[in-house]
């Protein structure tokens, strides 16, 4: 499963986004026949971010959504930092900012408390979403 993972984020990385998702999908499909919960989680938000990267938001905040549930499922609070952040970058992106902010300010309260490098990026991602909503259009 793992392996699929990675081999998808090679491809992902690559811009070939059609090889990516069969990797992707593979490893979604391994994690669930064995009941491996945390890669379900993993991979699924692996395939999130390859429909964010083609544009398609609905897609990719529908299933960071689903990642999101299984790592709130397993009480995998790294999990949901991360798949929560990737949901705020997709509000963002959608025009969203309140949202954005909400799921930024959540991230970051999750990261800071773990000690994660992703605090940073979650502080600096609801500055501008904060900046965005007082009206500097950060």
């Amino acid at each position: 499963m793992v392996q699929s993972g990675n081999i998808a984020d090679i491809y992902r990385l690559r811009g070939n986004l059609e090889r990516a998702e069969e990797f992707q999908l593979r490893g979604i499909s391994l994690a669930e026949q064995i009941g491996d919960l945390a890669e379900q989680s993993r991979q699924y938000g692996g395939l999130a971010q390859i429909h964010f990267l083609r544009g398609d938001l609905d897609q990719a905040a529908e299933i960071h959504g689903k990642s999101l549930s299984i790592a709130e499922q397993l009480g995998d609070r790294a999990e949901q930092s991360r798949q929560t952040f990737n949901l705020g970058n997709v509000l963002k992106d959608k025009g969203d900012w309140a949202g954005a902010a909400e799921h930024f300010r959540r991230s970051l309260a999750l990261a800071e408390e773990l000690g994660m490098p992703l605090a940073e990026g979650a502080r600096q991602a609801l500055a501008e979403a904060e900046a965005h909503l007082s009206g500097g259009n950060a």
